[in-house]
């Protein structure tokens, strides 16, 4: 099952949003200094010309260190290990196919091309204006995914239309909203143990894997594979941790992620 999640307007503009001006007004918002001299956004200059520390203006990344995203990813492209970004569109032709099933499987998702079966049109009316090519006949077509209840649709949908409109917190949409849909996806009785999701916002890079000034970034969920105990991939996996950083298969010591590798981050 691939979910799209609902987020934070704030949240939703890509890196290309950021312009040079954006930019500027990003890095010279002012920050409250750590000294505690009362003064929000300003800092103690030493090098005054009378000797005396007077306060002067700091930017953001003087004041936190902190960084705009566009030049975070220009970083990481400096980087001897790094990475070059490129869009799939131009590409194409250099995808596998299996990556190539997927994104066509994707953009029918998003699209929303006939994702719910035709029985169920009269309930979810009510939940929204659904074109005609959002449903299939089910006599006709299998489905290879389950169909939330309408129930389980609705109480998603009031959440989110509380967080968007009262502009809650990232933690409101993490846990009223995300959750709700990652419990359906990966846990129930309709599920297997092998996949399953973590709420792991504690977890932080290994040290030995963090780039050298790379800021600290954590992410909210994890999808992750939970082999059985006694299964031969379990041993593999703990016959190589006792080498790796950390004593963990993954980038993270952080609780089970030491042996269950991570699938996905979100």
């Amino acid at each position: 099952m691939v979910v799209k999640f609902l987020t934070p307007s704030h949240s939703s503009l890509s890196d290309s949003a950021y312009s040079d001006d954006e930019e500027s007004v990003y890095e010279q918002t002012p920050k409250a200094s750590r000294q505690g001299d009362g003064l929000r956004g300003w800092r103690r200059d030493d090098r005054s010309r009378s000797g005396r520390s007077t306060p002067s203006l700091a930017s953001s990344s003087a004041a936190s260190g902190a960084s705009s995203p566009t030049k975070q990813f220009r970083y990481a492209e400096k980087q001897e290990t790094g990475f070059q970004p490129l869009n799939f569109e131009p590409n194409i032709h250099r995808l596998p196919p299996s990556l190539k099933s997927l994104r066509r499987s994707l953009n029918s998702i998003s699209f929303g091309e006939a994702i719910l079966p035709l029985e169920l049109r009269e309930k979810v009316e009510e939940l929204g204006d659904f074109p005609q090519f959002a449903f299939f006949d089910s006599q006709t077509q299998s489905t290879k995914w389950r169909i939330p209840p309408t129930a389980l649709v609705r109480q998603v949908v009031k959440r989110a239309v509380e967080c968007d409109q009262n502009r809650q917190g990232e933690s409101s949409w993490n846990m009223d909203v995300h959750r709700l849909l990652l419990d359906f996806a990966f846990q129930g009785a309709d599920n297997d143990d092998l996949v399953d999701y973590r709420y792991c916002t504690g977890a932080q890079i290994v040290t030995e894997y963090k780039p050298k000034g790379a800021p600290s970034k954590m992410v909210d969920f994890c999808i992750c594979i939970k082999p059985q105990d006694s299964s031969t991939e379990a041993r593999v996996i703990e016959s190589f941790t006792g080498e790796r950083p950390g004593l963990s298969i993954n980038h993270t010591d952080w609780g089970n992620f030491c042996k269950h590798p991570i699938a996905l981050s979100i």
